[in-house]
This record gives C-alpha cells, sequence and structure tokens, in this order.
C-alpha cells in the first residue's frame, strides 16, 4: 500500500479517536521535526490538552536479520525553551524494554502512543528523548505551532522544486513565503528572502533580481552576512554590489 495512503489512514483514526472522546485540546497534525535517531519513526499528531498525547508509528525497513522495537519507560518531554521535563505517564500499543515487538515483514507498520502530563502554556518546540543504554531514540525539534508548520512544509516544497529546476513554481512558493511569513525570525523566511533575486536571475528578470535583492541587503533577517556571502558569489550580484 501506498505510504500516503497508510499515512492518511492513520490520520484519519487519530482524529475520529479524539474526536469520539470528546477531547477539547489542540491537535497538531504532522508536526515538523528537526532531527531524529530513528527515520522510519514517524510522528502522525500530538494532542495538547488536559494531557499530552503523541500518536507515533514506526515502518519496519530491516532487510537484514530480525528487527525489534520497544520503548523504555524512562522517556521525556522537554520544552525546548526552559528545560522542563515532562516523564512518561504511559504507553500504549508498544512493549516496554526488556519486553520487545518483533517485526514479522518489511513494511509492516507499529502504531503506538506516549503520554505526558499536559504542558505549560505557551510551549512552542519540544523534544522527545528515550533516556536507555542502546538503540535509544529522540525526536528533536518538534513544532508545536500548526502555522508555522504549515510555513515549513510550504518551504520543504519551495526547495523541493527549486532543486528540481521549477523556479515559476518555486518562485511562486518563495514569493509568498518572502511577502507573508508570520515567522520573520525563523531560517526558512531568511532563505525565502535570500532565494528570491536568485530566482528572479535564473528566470533572466534583471529587474525583479535586482529589486529583491536591495530588499535582502536592507533586511534583518537571520544569518545576513552568510546569505549575502552566498548570493554574492554569483557574478550579477557581486557587480551589483560595487554600484
Amino acid at each position: 500500500m501506498n505510504y500516503r495512503i497508510i499515512s492518511k489512514l492513520i490520520l484519519s483514526g487519530i482524529l475520529l479517536g479524539v474526536i469520539a472522546s470528546g477531547l477539547s485540546g489542540q491537535v497538531v497534525v504532522k508536526p515538523s521535526i528537526k532531527s531524529k535517531t530513528h527515520p522510519s519513526l514517524h510522528i502522525d499528531s500530538i494532542y495538547v490538552g488536559e494531557e499530552t498525547v503523541v500518536f507515533l508509528h514506526i515502518i519496519n525497513e530491516n532487510t537484514e536479520g530480525t528487527a525489534w522495537f520497544c520503548a523504555d519507560k524512562n522517556i521525556y518531554l522537554v520544552d525546548v525553551q526552559t528545560n522542563k521535563k515532562y516523564p512518561l505517564r504511559k504507553q500504549i500499543g508498544i512493549p516496554v524494554c526488556p519486553e520487545t515487538h518483533s517485526f514479522k515483514k518489511i513494511g509492516e507498520i507499529l502504531l503506538f502512543r506516549l503520554y505526558f502530563p499536559a504542558l505549560g502554556s505557551n510551549v512552542e518546540e519540544i523534544d522527545i528523548i528515550e533516556g536507555c543504554s542502546d538503540h535509544c531514540f529522540s525526536l528533536k525539534g518538534i513544532v508545536l505551532d500548526q502555522k508555522l508548520n504549515e510555513e515549513i512544509r510550504m518551504f520543504e516544497k519551495g526547495v523541493e522544486l527549486f532543486t528540481a529546476g521549477k523556479y515559476q513554481d518555486a518562485l511562486i512558493i518563495f514569493k509568498e513565503l518572502a511577502e507573508n511569513s508570520g515567522f520573520k525570525s525563523t531560517s526558512h523566511f531568511a532563505y525565502a528572502t535570500y532565494i528570491l533575486p536568485v530566482i528572479y536571475h535564473q528566470l533572466k528578470e534583471e529587474d525583479k533580481a535586482k529589486e529583491t535583492y536591495q530588499k535582502l541587503i536592507h533586511s534583518t533577517i537571520r544569518e545576513k552576512a552568510y546569505f549575502l556571502q552566498k548570493i554574492h558569489e554569483i557574478p550579477f550580484f557581486n557587480e551589483l554590489r560595487y554600484q
């Protein structure tokens, strides 16, 4: 079965479960994650309310030997900004180590949930860290703001299009981010501000390239010096800096 279809079925089940339970908190769907130890481990959604429930699944992609998975009882959810730790209360659908779930075939999916206490107010980013001695998992930089997640996904799509040489399509996305982002201190806003003049130059729209280059010059984006260094590696923009 196609992974995209599987993902939609999983999310539908999660959302129906939340509705049926009468829970009234926020559900963050497929949050952005900055880094994780296990590429096949995915967060489908996070319920944030009177408790915090993380819905996950892991796909068996191991083609050699026996694959297994478990979750240690020593798991913490960490508020990145304050470093406050929230201990795991319970887990459903996954064995507690040293007990394990043994996968029977490639592509098999294990669905499970991790329950933590209610988060403090205005928690924007979290880590989930398993404290154990061997093959521990961690998921870091999990974004809880749904609008920020949407922007990050838009940014990732823009990068994909740009890398594929689909400059017109990438332009639409990065122009929207550069002009209307609600998160102007982020790296994706900075990148959008930098890449716009580059795309216009690729499309041979030199007036637009010059205009957006000037916006980059006068911007207050993060890591501005780095992006200026990168853009001045392009002869067209390197000449502009001396005009």
